[in-house]
């Protein structure tokens, strides 16, 4: 990621690098900056990045950008465009819904993921559960967390996850299936190193008989020896039947549901359906929104 290619005096920055180090390198405060800050940080016995804000030397986004990098877990400035703000995890890693989606992650993590639980669908009760919003930010903090991941949108019916990461849509998940692409021309890269993006591509006139092929199971097999987590977001179960049918291609599935929305019985008829598609149900997570 571009942000975080920091060079200092011709070497690359290491992590064990102080928070001021870090600051240097990134430009925003001087050598005579980090003695003030030392002086004040040793005065009031407070944090080098609290002693750097009280003086107005650095900006709280500064110094957390600084932190996430000393600890592996790259981000991007709130001034960079290069994907959508909805995608919160890539912007602030800090904010309580992020956290919440790394809870999810250590729950799958604690299943396996990214050893024997490598591709995970996320399953909506309702289109509008937010399941795209957890899919995409899972894959962003399991790429954070140094894992090679692939979100995947098998949704070709409302596909979404291209706009969130403003990429071209021209070749994706359809034109593989027809034979029209290679996944050379499909996948595409992110700001992140370690997340990849396969779009929906261009949407077919009957999505399941599309998925009926065999090698929508193949590229499923493909895509989970090439990469170490795959997120894939597929239909609701309220717009279309592919959910449970390409969940049975997956390691796993969350289903996703509404807080105040979805219905038990709706969540109940959702589960059922996953496992007689002998789909591995692992868990569902309420979204409050």
């Amino acid at each position: 990621m571009k942000d975080l290619e920091i060079k200092e005096n011709g070497k690359g920055l290491m992590r064990k690098d102080s928070i001021g180090r870090i600051l240097l390198s990134f430009q925003k405060i001087t050598e005579d900056d980090i003695e003030k800050i030392k002086a004040l940080q040793e005065k009031d016995g407070i944090y080098f990045g609290e002693a750097a804000i009280k003086l107005g030397l650095a900006t709280k986004e500064d110094v957390d950008l600084a932190v996430a990098y000393q600890f592996s877990h790259p981000y991007l400035n709130n001034k960079d465009n290069t994907i959508s703000k909805e995608v919160i995890a890539a912007y602030s890693p800090f904010a309580p819904k992020v956290e919440a989606i790394r809870n999810i992650r250590t729950a799958l993590l604690l299943q396996g993921a990214g050893i024997g639980l490598k591709s995970i669908c996320l399953a909506g009760c309702q289109e509008e559960s937010g399941k795209t919003f957890i899919a995409t930010n899972l894959a962003v903090v399991f790429a954070q967390l140094g894992q090679k991941t692939l979100l995947l949108d098998f949704n070709l019916r409302k596909p979404k996850i291209h706009k969130l990461f403003k990429l071209k849509n021209s070749f994706g998940v359809s034109t593989l299936l027809a034979n029209r692409s290679t996944l050379e021309e499909t996948i595409q890269t992110t700001p992140f190193e370690k997340l990849d993006v396969l779009p929906s591509g261009p949407l077919p006139p009957n999505p399941t008989a599309l998925f009926a092929r065999k090698g929508a199971r193949q590229l499923m097999e493909t895509l989970r020896n090439s990469y170490e987590v795959v997120i894939v977001n597929v239909p609701s179960f309220q717009t279309a039947a592919d959910a449970p049918y390409l969940a049975s291609f997956m390691d796993g599935a969350l289903i996703v549901v509404l807080k105040g929305k979805t219905r038990k019985d709706e969540l109940e008829k959702a589960k059922k359906n996953l496992e007689a598609a002998r789909a591995q149900v692992l868990g569902v997570v309420i979204n409050q929104k």
